[in-house]
């Protein structure tokens, strides 16, 4: 257990606290039970009932390997006025299917919004947590590595924590600079770019937002549980918590830079109550993803700051950012992503990154993807969405596939995803990627990228 807000549920020891059904432990996972084998189609795991401090918001969380054709499924009940809520689904989760989070209407019972349980009453006492794993293929079974929940109390006791002094380094990038398809609306997957590079991943924000997605409508494409989950199963431990500023300072003592939600507004005279305004903003945020690097303490001039990497900058440098904490507070909501070095050998059923080649198709700058001198042809493409304007983003829609390239450069880069891309690609008819006229000059170097909707992405370089 975390703390008192929030049950953590990992490793071989905790797990097996669980009730079992069809399913077993390997590794420090639940898995499905095997027999001559052959795993079973489907199974279910039980958390024990947790005590929690009486509260309204539950936020859930889960990490799984799903090999493409298996799916886990988490559901949560609570206990309010001794009687137990129906149980209730946060959705089917792989990399490899359509996802949509459940968001229901409000009511007078506890419903699901995406990645939170919301009890009307606040007064859960106790939580109880399952998981449903099921396989198409007799031959492969998903692995379950942890279960979170973290509730926000009634009756809050947020303490401040002493003054801290800390800066920890990781990437920073700009969300109004990834893919025009995204329209903007990308500022958890890139935060959680950011944290997981900080580690040597090198993943694309494009990447982990086709592997995160929410495409149900009341989304907006983002999900605080898919998330954790897509960090999950690339191997990184990831949960959703609530945490007050003496939470915020312990997570960076410790050297974890933390993913936060905040709400603000873009200037003094759009403030409201609910959109409060930080100086040094760049325009109005709602449910927003930024990640805390650090903090400092001007002892003199009796001031505190927040250091960030606020994605919502027209630039990958201006990203970084130092907010008077006091500010900062009134925009925090407390909810928090939380993540953790990947341990070894983890990460194995993360969609993949192909290296291929590129063949002229025979038409002028357009190439075929090969791999082993197999072609690979790129699906039909939709039409993408315009581009974000005056710093704002635009309407989000689900994403099927992205095409882009980068060009070499003499500049050395930390990250992949800090090059210049390129998005104005094009896919022929016949699966061929169509170069723009802009980099075709004879003698450059060019990177070609290809991401599926699952986040599976085909990289291939080609001097012209």
């Amino acid at each position: 257990m975390a703390s008192e807000k929030t049950i953590l549920i990992q490793g071989t020891e905790e797990l097996a606290r669980g009730e079992m059904d069809n399913v077993t432990l390997d590794g420090g996972a639940v898995v499905l039970e095997e027999s001559e084998g052959r795993y079973v189609l489907y199974g279910c795991y039980t958390t024990p009932v947790f005590s929690v401090p009486a509260g309204g918001e539950v936020l859930v969380s889960w990490n799984a390997d799903t090999p493409e054709g298996t799916v886990v499924e988490i559901q949560a009940r609570v206990m309010t006025r001794e009687v137990w809520s129906r149980w209730l689904g946060f959705g089917k989760w792989s990399p490899y299917l359509g996802r949509q989070g459940v968001w229901q209407e409000p009511s007078a019972q506890p419903y699901v919004q995406g990645g939170r349980l919301v009890v009307p009453t606040q007064d859960t006492v106790s939580i109880q947590l399952r998981a449903y794993l099921y396989t198409n293929n007799e031959a492969l079974t998903p692995a379950l590595r942890l279960l979170a929940a973290s509730v926000r109390p009634k009756a809050w006791q947020k303490q401040e924590g002493k003054p801290l002094n800390r800066e920890i380094r990781m990437p920073s990038y700009s969300q109004l600079n990834r893919a025009p398809v995204f329209g903007g609306h990308l500022s958890g997957p890139t935060t959680l770019a950011a944290l997981m590079n900080r580690f040597g991943q090198d993943i694309l924000p494009e990447e982990l937002a086709l592997v995160c997605q929410d495409e149900a409508p009341e989304a907006k494409g983002e999900n605080a549980a898919f998330d954790a989950a897509a960090a999950g199963c690339y191997g990184y431990p990831a949960w959703q918590a609530w945490l007050d500023l003496a939470g915020l300072k312990e997570e960076i003592r410790q050297g974890n830079p933390v993913m936060a939600r905040v709400d603000y507004a873009g200037s003094p005279e759009e403030e409201t109550p609910a959109l409060p305004w930080i100086e040094g903003v760049t325009g109005t945020a709602q449910n927003h993803w930024l990640a805390v690097r650090g903090f400092e303490h001007d002892e003199d001039k009796k001031e505190e700051y927040v250091l960030v990497c606020d994605p919502l900058s027209g630039t990958d440098y201006g990203a970084e950012r130092r907010y008077r904490l006091e500010g900062f507070l009134k925009a925090f909501s407390g909810a928090c992503l939380l993540t953790r070095r990947r341990p070894r050998d983890s990460g194995k059923s993360a969609p993949e990154r192909l290296c291929c080649e590129l063949r002229s198709s025979g038409e002028e700058g357009c190439y075929f993807f090969y791999r082993e001198a197999t072609p690979l042809p790129l699906p039909p493409r939709q039409p993408e969405a315009p581009a974000p304007q005056e710093g704002q983003p635009s309407a989000r829609r689900p994403v099927r596939e992205i095409l882009a390239c980068t060009l070499l450069e003499e500049k050395a880069y930390a990250t992949t995803a800090h090059k210049r891309f390129r998005f104005d690609l094009t896919a022929t008819p016949e699966g061929a990627v169509r170069l723009p006229e802009a980099v075709r000059e004879k003698g450059k170097r060019v990177t070609v990228y290809a991401i599926d909707e699952c986040g599976r992405m085909k990289v291939a370089e080609r001097t012209l």
